[in-house]
């Protein structure tokens, strides 16, 4: 009989290739033009923040996560950091969250609530395939979001990524109970597509506009 699998990592801390991040930022900012702000609110390690800093020098930075890797990332959920921030509090324009979220439960729903109450003009999440088809067919039923959920944008990463950090780490050990040779964890069963949604305008057609954007390692 074969060893029980480890199961997914408790805090979903399933981090991001930088080089995906690399590939995909520059070609949300060319679509929706650079943000003053962005919150991270999923920012684990700090690795994307480091990206957008690279890109975006002068931007204003909000790093969140439950179990921050960097001192740089302030260590609240962002179901607590919500509850805090007034609302209409990013009402000024020009703020934008960006994050690759845990994809259980009602992330999604919550963080798109979350930019609606608090002035948010745009909501960009890093998910599976599988997660935005199920997305997509979510009643929008939240008070003030009556407007479709389907997203205005979206950018489809040609090959699977590999998850790092801690979660990453737990796919390698299940895997070398199969193969004791592997040294990196499997890729992703399913790619990856960065997925845009106009908080502050809506997208009064239903539609969305999606790009490849080819291979990125």
């Amino acid at each position: 009989m074969s060893e029980e699998k480890e199961g997914r990592d408790p805090l979903d801390r399933y981090y991001t290739p930088v080089a995906l991040w690399e590939a995909m930022l520059p070609w949300l900012f060319s679509a929706t033009g650079s943000p003053s702000t962005v919150l991270d609110p999923c920012a684990g390690d700090g690795r994307m923040g480091k990206v957008l800093k690279e890109i975006l020098e002068e931007c204003l930075l909000i790093q969140l996560d439950a179990d921050p890797q960097d001192k740089r990332v302030r260590k609240i959920t962002y179901q607590e950091w919500g509850k805090i921030i007034p609302a209409g509090h990013f009402s000024f324009g020009g703020a934008h969250l960006i994050t690759n979220p845990p994809y259980s439960g009602n992330t999604v729903t919550e963080l798109l609530a979350m930019c609606k109450r608090t002035g948010i003009d745009r909501c960009t999440l890093l998910l599976r395939l599988t997660t935005i088809e199920w997305t997509t067919d979510l009643p929008m039923t939240l008070p003030g979001m009556e407007w479709a959920m389907v997203p205005d944008m979206a950018w489809v990463a040609k090959q699977r990524p590999t998850w790092e950090g801690p979660g990453g780490e737990r796919l390698l050990r299940d895997a070398q109970r199969k193969n004791p040779s592997q040294k990196t964890p499997p890729p992703d069963r399913c790619g990856s597509i960065l997925t845009s949604w106009n908080i502050r305008d809506g997208n009064p057609s239903g539609s969305t506009i999606v790009k490849n954007i080819g291979e990125w390692r």
